[in-house]
């Protein structure tokens, strides 16, 4: 599966492995892994789901406000278009 998506959208996010290659994320330094993390995650970024019986109000609060502790960062990636094929690719 992976092999076909990497091939029919080569430059696409589809087209890597996304959360990189197993083999040589073992490699990476501790602060390659800081300095990718700080680049790409952040709780500004993040999407929070929630479900329970609780006040969703008073849990909103909660995280709007500790929201409020992280400076909004932006990703520095992109979709690409994937270019249009002229004849079939065997």
């Amino acid at each position: 599966m992976k092999e076909t998506q990497n091939e029919l959208l080569p430059s696409h996010t589809y087209g890597v492995l996304s959360g990189g290659d197993l083999a040589h994320i073992i490699s990476l330094t501790h602060q390659q892994l800081q300095d990718l993390h700080a680049e790409h995650y952040d709780p500004s970024n993040a999407r929070f789901s929630t479900y329970s019986d609780f006040p969703l109000e008073s849990h909103i609060e909660f995280i709007d406000s500790s929201l409020f502790e992280f400076i909004q960062i932006e990703p520095s990636v992109g979709e690409p278009l994937e270019l249009r094929w002229k004849k079939p690719v065997p």
